[in-house]
């Protein structure tokens, strides 16, 4: 750990000789990322990407609007499975992409800013939770159009 934080470390044999080197290496970074599209009408359709062999706990997905309103998002159906990190419990969890639509029921000036929240893990490690913010320029049809306030 000490060695992704500074890089390359060596270590000086304070009696002489050779030192101890440790090589840099970097933090692995989540393989998880969500696809936004840039525009929407009517709904947004969002995937989450979840690797071969990776899953995402349901309970640690969240959707939420900064900026305009939404509905409740629609998620596919997670699989119970055992969860390794608590022996005897079961977590729901996808461990394929997660396609979620998520209704607008009003846009701030044709604009819903969501805030996406996931955590995603593969045998033996886990990633930290990861939160992103993303713009959406939605259309709404004529009689579903509201301002949010």
């Amino acid at each position: 750990m000490v060695a992704w934080l500074l890089g390359s470390v060596s270590l000086a044999n304070p009696y002489g000789g050779g030192g101890l080197s440790i090589p840099s290496a970097a933090p692995e970074v989540a393989p998880f990322h969500w696809e936004v599209p840039e525009r929407a009408v009517g709904s947004i359709t969002l995937v989450l990407t979840v690797p071969k062999d990776h899953a995402v706990y349901q309970d640690a997905v969240a959707i939420e609007a900064v900026r305009g309103r939404i509905g409740k998002p629609v998620y596919p159906e997670a699989r119970l499975a055992p969860d390794p990190y608590e022996p005897g419990s079961w977590r729901a969890s996808w461990s394929a992409d997660v396609r979620v639509e998520v209704p607008v029921e009003a846009a701030d000036a044709g604009v819903v800013e969501l805030r996406l929240t996931h955590q995603g893990c593969r045998a033996g490690l886990c990633w930290p939770i990861e939160v992103s913010t993303h713009t959406v320029h939605v259309a709404l049809p004529v009689e579903e159009r509201r301002e949010s306030p």
